[in-house]
């Protein structure tokens, strides 16, 4: 259908045809199908129709355990994941815990320092499920999850604190999300921050960028797609 793959994520596609641009966005078996004009979200479908057995719903509420909220008036997508949280917390019997504002500890003082093999706490399985709301709607919690992942193979009772700690912050920020669009002019955002050898272990720096641009989708003489925001 002479869809060209974005450059910036290889599971988007997108397609300009008599003045619309079309967005395919796949994960796997699922897809999310957006156009500027109906008859071209008509058209789009009924091909994938003749080649695949598929189910069409005609908006979208859910993908991938997010929730999907459009504002059409504020001209916004809101991501979060609210109810995948509270399964996350029910299942690692952290429901009813005290909330905290921050994700990772502040001072040494509020870790305990034993340094013994954590017993009975499926401490990779937590991991595990934190990762996924890191990398989708959660960007916050990102820095907190990976210094907890260094430790997963033998977790200590410090560590478990730590991973705990980041399930009581969420507990508190339950409908926090990603915020796409809005009625704004394009800009380019960037923070950058660094810590000199801040691993008390092999004393390794830490260092980390964040790049965000809101503005319209590009194409390029080559038409090679790439899409911002």
């Amino acid at each position: 259908m002479n869809f060209v793959q974005c450059t910036a994520d290889q599971c988007v596609f997108l397609k300009f045809e008599n003045g619309n641009t079309a967005i395919i966005g796949a994960y796997v078996d699922a897809l999310i199908m957006l156009t500027e004009a109906r008859a071209l979200l008509d058209k789009i479908r009924d091909k994938l129709h003749l080649r695949f057995k598929m189910k069409s719903l005609e908006t979208i509420g859910w993908m991938l355990g997010a929730k999907i909220e459009r504002n059409e008036e504020m001209k916004t997508i809101k991501l979060s994941q609210e109810a995948y949280l509270m399964a996350v917390l029910a299942r690692f019997g952290i429901t009813n815990c005290r909330a905290v504002s921050t994700p990772a500890i502040q001072a040494k003082s509020e870790v305990n320092d034993v340094d013994e093999q954590a017993a009975d706490f499926p401490d990779r399985e937590a991991i595990g499920s934190l990762l996924y709301l890191a990398r989708f709607t959660r960007p916050d919690i990102c820095q907190a999850v990976v210094a907890a992942a260094k430790h997963s193979e033998r977790p200590t009772s410090s560590n478990v604190v730590a991973v705990k700690r980041i399930m009581r912050y969420l507990n508190g920020t339950r409908s926090v999300g990603i915020t796409l669009g809005g009625k704004r002019e394009p800009e380019l955002v960037m923070y950058a921050d660094a810590s000199y050898a801040d691993d008390e272990i092999d004393r390794r720096s830490t260092s980390a960028y964040l790049a965000m641009f809101n503005g319209p989708i590009a194409w390029n003489s080559k038409r090679q797609a790439t899409m911002h925001d």
